[in-house]
């Protein structure tokens, strides 16, 4: 991906939100408190549904393997954004438009998810409402940080944290965490992703992410996106 804008579209990184610039901490912020408000949500939903069990098991880990396990999930969150968000969306983008590209690479998103343990259909649409999520979140900044903010914080925080399966796979965590109820709703061993509360949480996180008024495209990437508008899709994206 990196080989293609640079020695092919011959296009800055920034271009593609890939970078530091002006006000970055405050989207990666922002993107935390989504996924902050998510978590808030699938703890209160769960607890409504049939209860949530949370117990504390730090001296069951390794404070090492727990270390790589977070190290992992935040190069594993960077690389999927520069996959899903990153240059293939945006080429689709200028080709076919922003919904029909952001739709395309969210069934990808959650394709790629579909051999994941215990995965079903509906974890499968879950994983596609999330990526429309993330889309959404980089076409109000024009940046990767802000998805990448909600992603990663949403997988440390149901998984090395409170100790949720992410898309089927149980990571050593601080606490474990079970959700009673039926697996249709709670997503039974695949996690909160799997159920009809997933959707619901993952549905509340895109209308967040289409709400939140502090959110805006920056000055240095708006000229940037500018100055190469005929090899991107440059209309103004926050009015969506």
């Amino acid at each position: 991906l990196l080989f293609m804008v640079r020695f092919v579209d011959h296009l800055p990184l920034s271009a593609f939100g890939i970078g530091l610039y002006e006000r970055w901490p405050r989207d990666v912020f922002l993107g935390v408190a989504v996924s902050t408000g998510m978590l808030a949500g699938l703890l209160m939903g769960g607890a409504v549904v049939g209860g949530v069990e949370i117990v504390w098991t730090v001296s069951e880990i390794s404070l090492g393997v727990w270390t790589l396990t977070v190290a992992i999930l935040l190069v594993s969150g960077a690389a999927e954004e520069m996959i899903f968000r990153g240059y293939p969306m945006q080429v689709l983008m200028k080709g076919i438009g922003i919904w029909p590209a952001m739709l395309v690479m969210s069934v990808l998103f959650g394709m790629l998810h579909t051999n994941n343990p215990d995965a079903s259909r509906l974890s499968t649409a879950n994983t596609i409402v999330a990526g429309l999520m993330l889309s959404l979140a980089y076409l109000r900044t024009r940046s990767l940080l802000f998805p990448y903010g909600i992603h990663i914080a949403w997988n440390l925080g149901i998984g090395p944290i409170i100790g949720f399966p992410i898309s089927g796979v149980r990571f050593p965590s601080f606490w474990t965490a079970r959700m009673s109820g039926p697996a249709a709703i709670v997503g039974g061993v695949y996690g909160p992703e799997g159920g009809i509360l997933g959707t619901l949480i993952f549905f509340c996180g895109f209308l967040a992410v289409r709400t939140i008024v502090r959110v805006q495209v920056s000055p240095r990437i708006r000229a940037t996106i500018a100055q190469n508008a005929g090899k991107l899709y440059a209309s103004d994206l926050t009015e969506l």
